[in-house]
């Protein structure tokens, strides 16, 4: 999702499996040993706010140009779901393609292998799609 905001022109499609958004957002949900791996590698959100929205794709949707498919797990401790929801209704609101592939009792990693197969063969489906358009 930074590439797409940030080099909009270089992409044709993006589909970001478990994507972080917003960091704000995920560090706020995430459990104690996960918000100590954000602050060891950004510090404090209060303290670096500017590198914390810079590093959120979330607040720069609007750059991009590309049809986005974003894959989640329902249970994602890192990248939660919700962020994706958001960002796939935002850019949805802003005129974007977005398709959001939700797999129910998964996290960030999937464990269930039809939904690990389904995951990859609609990713394969949706880059093809873009890739021959």
């Amino acid at each position: 999702m930074c590439c797409l905001t940030s080099h909009p022109k270089l992409f044709v499609g993006g589909s970001a499996v478990v994507p972080f958004l917003n960091w704000f957002k995920s560090h706020k949900e995430s459990r104690e040993d996960l918000q100590h791996w954000n602050t060891e590698n950004m510090g404090y959100p209060e303290d670096n706010e500017r590198l914390w929205h810079d590093r959120s794709p979330y607040f720069f949707l609007d750059k991009i140009s590309a049809p986005v498919q974003m894959i989640s797990g329902e249970l994602d401790p890192r990248c939660p779901a919700s962020d994706s929801m958001d960002a796939h209704h935002k850019l949805l609101e802003l005129g974007k393609q977005s398709e959001l592939l939700l797999y129910k009792g998964e996290g960030h990693s999937f464990l269930q292998i039809e939904n690990i197969i389904d995951a990859e063969v609609k990713r394969m489906e949706f880059l093809k799609k873009v890739l021959d358009a």
